[in-house]
């Protein structure tokens, strides 16, 4: 919910696990600011140094067999396909890339007061919360790669933690609880991430104006 006062009317998207409300598709007399969403993908973190999938330059288009590396049905079942996987995260993570124009526009935006944003958003990166955009502003379709998760006990660590092992000598770092472990992330063909598809469809009854990224 937007800081400040709440006014007679106002209504706001629930978030995933809180009881929805009925979208209306109108403006309540009550909201003094438009509601906005902001659709993002990859392209919008291109310039920041993380490569998109299937533009000219993607990962996919100038490699299609790294597709393999980020479908959870490989990853599950492949030991090398996840190995792998971790020295592509461990590359991108030493790139250590920061939040460019478009993301610190998007957080400005939001500062600003003009309007009440939301931010829907396909990447994993979490470069819209170092912008500064409120992370409870910033709904991410696809999961976080910020930390890791069991996927067998849902025991979590940091990421940090993960290289570290890696770093030490293990390739495909398991749980230390039970099992293999995966980056909390949604993998293409995974279910989806924490009622993520059922807050969009309720929410989209409820924005003013849907803006789509084309970075």
């Amino acid at each position: 919910m937007e800081g400040g006062a709440r006014g007679p009317g106002r209504r706001e998207p629930s978030l995933p696990g809180r009881k929805s409300r009925r979208p209306t598709g109108r403006r309540d007399p009550g909201v003094s600011r438009p509601l906005v969403a902001i659709l993002t993908g990859a392209g919008i973190s291109t310039d920041s140094g993380i490569p998109d999938y299937r533009g000219p330059r993607g990962l996919w288009t100038l490699h299609p067999e790294y597709e393999k590396l980020v479908t959870f049905e490989y990853y599950m079942t492949d030991r090398e396909i996840r190995c792998r996987s971790w020295q592509m995260r461990r590359q991108t993570h030493a790139l250590a890339p920061a939040p460019n124009a478009a993301h610190r526009a998007i957080a400005e935006l939001d500062q600003s007061g003009a309007v009440a944003l939301r931010v829907i958003t396909q990447n994993t990166d979490g470069l819209h919360q170092q912008a500064g955009l409120p992370a409870r502003k910033v709904l991410e379709l696809h999961g976080t790669s910020r930390s890791v998760v069991c996927t067998e006990c849902g025991a979590r660590t940091s990421l940090d933690d993960a290289f570290a092992r890696i770093d030490a000598g293990e390739p495909d770092p398991p749980c230390v609880e039970c099992g293999l472990a995966e980056l909390f992330s949604v993998s293409c063909g995974a279910a989806g991430n924490c009622g993520a598809g059922g807050y969009y469809k309720d929410a989209s009854g409820h924005f003013q104006a849907f803006v789509v990224s084309a970075a």
